[in-house]
């Protein structure tokens, strides 16, 4: 691997991001299907497995508390789908 582009990978962060809501008939509703620059960025991490951790753990959280489950995703910083519009 080059010098530059162990560099580059380096500087990659990830994002937890969530569904942006919608208000639906009888409750607020996930838009799953929005484009990812529409979804909201709730932590930064420096790596993957950081952030895989949290998401599992508000998985968790959610899954004791009776909430169903968010959809949740961890998303590389320099994703091309987060500069869509």
């Amino acid at each position: 691997m080059k010098i530059g582009h162990a560099a580059a990978l380096a500087l990659v962060g990830w994002y937890l991001v969530t569904p942006p809501w919608q208000k639906g008939k009888n409750a607020v509703e996930e838009k799953l299907d929005a484009p990812l620059s529409k979804w909201i960025q709730s932590h930064a991490f420096d790596s993957a497995a950081e952030c895989e951790a949290l998401r599992e753990q508000v998985i968790k959280a959610q899954k004791d508390a009776g909430i169903s489950v968010t959809a949740e995703r961890c998303v590389a910083s320099d994703d091309p789908r987060l500069k869509e519009q």
